[in-house]
């Protein structure tokens, strides 16, 4: 009698093969992330930055891997170390005042839909506004108010779940509108801020000031309303991120601290003049 060979699903040596690059190359993903979250909470943001080069270096590395070989059986790349990894280096660019790397490495998170392989839509709503507003923040730096106005409104369009984002996005339109001497139309966007929020809430204190400057006709420089932009940070992803971030770091979840009282902002000396 002939023997049949069996066709079972036995792992070949070249899916060994993969699945060891693979570890290998998330291993030092994680390690290169892990150093520059670290670095940067000691304020070493510049050895920050490479590390979280080296961690970017690796996820490429790594999803170029899987994508050339996805007819095999191999491991998925968690989207939460994906994202994290590009985020961390996007905010050490902007905090370093690269703002071309920042642009660039936040229009590709932009660009890249889905992010979450769960379908939670509540947690894709707060990533995608993670990445907009933040590459809006970085246009603002870049005085490209239009380009920064189209971020704020896109990320506020897809927001439907959390409210005082909502708000925070609403406000930086408003404050851009400022920018690009559309009084009116700042002034639309903070009222609706002001109703939305209790009077006592510190958060938006900013809000109010900035309304009642502009109905009092006052000017503000671009420097103070850059200060008074809201921003997003790794402190106010979504609980499952920070439940990850914390496992990988070893530190107990991060959150986000509360808005203390803000200072004044200061205004122009001089009245805002009326455009003819």
């Amino acid at each position: 009698m002939s023997r049949r060979r069996r066709t079972g699903s036995r792992p070949t040596t070249a899916n060994f093969s993969l699945r060891k690059t693979c570890s290998e190359l998330q291993g030092e993903l994680e390690q290169s992330l892990r150093d520059s979250l670290s670095l940067r909470a000691q304020g070493s943001f510049m050895m920050a930055v490479y590390r979280a080069q080296d961690a970017f270096k690796a996820e490429r590395a790594l999803q170029k891997l899987l994508q050339d070989v996805s007819a095999s059986p191999g491991p998925v790349v968690d989207p939460r170390l994906r994202f994290c990894t590009c985020f961390n280096l996007a905010l050490l660019y902007h905090e370093n005042g690269l703002l071309k790397e920042a642009a660039e490495m936040y229009s590709g998170m932009v660009n890249t839909k889905p992010w979450c392989h769960s379908g939670d839509r509540v947690t894709e709503e707060a990533i995608q506004a993670h990445a907009r507003v933040s590459l809006g923040n970085v246009y603002f730096d870049q005085r490209l108010y239009l380009y920064a106005v189209n971020m704020y409104v896109t990320a506020y369009n897809s927001l439907h779940s959390d409210q005082v984002s909502r708000c925070k996005v609403m406000h930086n339109i408003g404050v851009t509108y400022i920018c690009l001497k559309e009084d009116d139309t700042a002034a639309s966007w903070l009222q609706r801020v002001v109703c939305s929020v209790p009077p006592d809430d510190v958060t938006f204190s900013y809000s109010r000031q900035i309304r009642f400057a502009l109905q009092d006709g006052q000017a503000f420089h671009q420097v103070h309303l850059q200060s008074a932009l809201f921003s997003f940070d790794l402190t106010t992803l979504p609980p499952s991120y920070q439940e990850y971030l914390a496992a990988l770091t070893g530190a107990p979840p991060r959150e986000s601290p509360p808005e203390p009282p803000r200072a004044p902002l200061a205004t122009a000396p001089y009245p805002r003049q009326a455009t003819p």
